[in-house]
């Protein structure tokens, strides 16, 4: 671009001198973008590819809940058995989307037919082991749809152990950013595992991104995570693929008997 000449005295006003300079600098702006972002569309398009392909988008398929009937159901029965009431009846089905509430400015209620409860109402602490407790603490945020006004991530992540009375614990195993702890192995995929992988998203300065696993697979290399997407959103149950998301670091809970 030819730098845009300033107004000259004896010429043209101060005024409108300034202003052809203004319409110069933003005419040429405006084809300088123009040119890179035609420079860079197919590389644009290239790398939207590769991330549909490796199913690396950190907003796809997140869902309220992601969480089978069967599933649903048992939620619902264990916060029943909290408040010394009878389980659903056997073969039927609990329906979340008419069962909870979510008001403005309050925390979402469940309806247990007639009772009316809230999360931070929940009590885990008859769940012995420690990792189980984190699960269903984590599944039943997800059941009530109640972020917990998580910020990020890990936040709703450490609230969750916070709700469930347990201390996350020893880190096995950490790579990259996180330090190098260890070796992976698949021992230590165990319900409760508070798991950081990388799926690219754009939201972390690395692309990692934080949850709580519920299972994993060591024939397929994948797992269910239980996790939240960020501020304003819901938390979900999601199968991961490890080898697609690669795990960067493994912490269990505190004095855990299942990993040594």
């Amino acid at each position: 671009m030819d730098t845009p000449k300033l107004p000259e005295s004896g010429g043209e006003s101060i005024v409108s001198g300034l202003a052809r300079l203004a319409k110069e600098v933003l005419g040429g702006a405006r084809k300088g973008a123009d040119a890179k972002l035609n420079e860079h569309e197919g590389m644009i398009k290239s790398l939207d590819e590769i991330a549909k392909a490796f199913d690396t988008d950190p907003e796809a398929s997140l869902t309220p809940s992601q969480m089978e009937a069967k599933q649903a159901t048992a939620v619902v029965n264990f916060i029943r058995s909290l408040f010394q009431m009878d389980p659903v009846k056997e073969g039927e089905e609990v329906d979340l989307e008419k069962m909870v509430t979510v008001e403005k400015g309050k925390a979402p209620s469940l309806d247990l037919g007639g009772k009316k409860v809230r999360f931070n109402q929940l009590d885990f602490s008859g769940i012995k082991d420690q990792g189980e407790r984190v699960v269903q603490a984590a599944l039943s945020s997800i059941a009530m749809k109640d972020n917990l006004s998580g910020e990020h991530c890990w936040d709703w992540v450490n609230k969750i152990y916070k709700a469930a009375g347990i201390e996350p614990g020893k880190v096995l195993f950490a790579v990259d950013h996180y330090g190098n702890i260890g070796s992976f192995d698949t021992n230590m995929m165990i319900p409760g595992a508070w798991l950081y992988y990388h799926n690219s998203n754009g939201s972390d300065k690395y692309g990692d991104h934080s949850g709580i696993l519920e299972s994993y697979d060591e024939s397929t290399g994948k797992g269910w995570v239980l996790s939240f997407p960020g501020p304003g959103k819901l938390p979900n149950r999601r199968e991961i693929d490890f080898n697609k998301m690669p795990v960067q670091r493994v912490q269990v809970p505190k004095e855990t008997t299942k990993v040594a």
